[in-house]
């Protein structure tokens, strides 16, 4: 299932206005963000 997280404040200047993701069922939102922020250079 895609979902699509939008960042505000700090995260948003850190990690853009917004992603799509790639989750299974029973995946944490927390744990998305920990994935993206890790790809992310300035995460």
């Amino acid at each position: 299932m895609s979902v699509k997280i939008r960042f505000f404040a700090r995260f948003r200047e850190l990690l853009g206005t917004e992603v799509t993701a790639e989750a299974v069922p029973g995946t944490h939102l927390a744990s998305l963000i920990q994935d993206t922020a890790r790809k992310n250079k300035e995460g």
